[in-house]
């Protein structure tokens, strides 16, 4: 499970709605909301409120001893092995959210590592989701900017790539970046990049975690 909630955590949320649930009798279900918003030293923080709402098409619901807890898709992304804790003692008092680095992430969490007896081609496609286009916190893999792939039983790939535009300032390094990330994957004898602009990239190309990450479903 991405997120956890301790129990300490957990009594405190409903410490807090039996709270306002004595001051408005009339509340009905309250979910503990988690969501990724601007801001911090990363350019993202973390952010806790209480939510009479729930988007089933946006939301992932989970529960934790007995708090209805939700996270929208796209902050999903960026919470993987986030854990909710609450803390009283003489030197603190609140919420925390520990990602397993102490700080707010900046990026989605990148894709684990292939099992080292996977496909040659599952560990080129691993490294290609450790490069991101300049301009749009997505990798180019779920971006769609690997147009195709072949790689030969001798450990020879062959990558047709495009970028967002030809205008794109990374035209030049890019491809060359591509190139070095591939050719030290173990087991690949040689990496061949070629750059093409036909068809044109286009929104249509992107995966659905590449979508979501954007907060482009409706």
């Amino acid at each position: 499970m991405p997120i956890t909630l301790t129990e300490k955590a957990a009594s405190e949320v409903k410490r807090i709605i039996e709270e306002q649930r004595a001051a408005d009798p009339t509340l009905g279900k309250i979910y503990l909301r988690m969501r990724i918003v601007g801001g911090g030293h990363s350019g993202l923080q973390h952010k806790l409120d209480l939510d009479p709402v729930i988007d089933e098409k946006r939301d992932e619901l989970f529960e934790f001893h007995g708090v209805p807890m939700v996270v929208d898709k796209r902050s999903l992304l960026y919470l993987e092995n986030a854990t909710v804790d609450f803390h009283d003692d003489t030197t603190r008092r609140g919420f925390s959210i520990n990602t397993g680095n102490g700080r707010a992430t900046s990026g989605p969490a990148k894709a684990g590592a292939p099992p080292s007896d996977a496909p040659l081609e599952e560990h080129v496609i691993a490294a290609l989701r450790n490069v991101y286009d300049p301009e749009i916190p997505v990798n180019i893999y779920d971006l769609g900017l690997i147009y195709d792939l072949k790689v030969s039983p001798s450990g020879a790939v062959a990558i047709r790539m495009t970028l967002t535009s030809p205008a794109c300032p990374v035209a030049g390094s890019l491809p060359g970046e591509v190139q070095s990330r591939v050719q030290a994957v173990p087991g690949v004898a040689s990496v061949n990049v070629e750059l093409v602009w036909d068809p044109p990239w286009s929104m249509s190309r992107m995966s659905d975690e590449a979508r979501l990450q954007l907060g482009l479903f409706d």
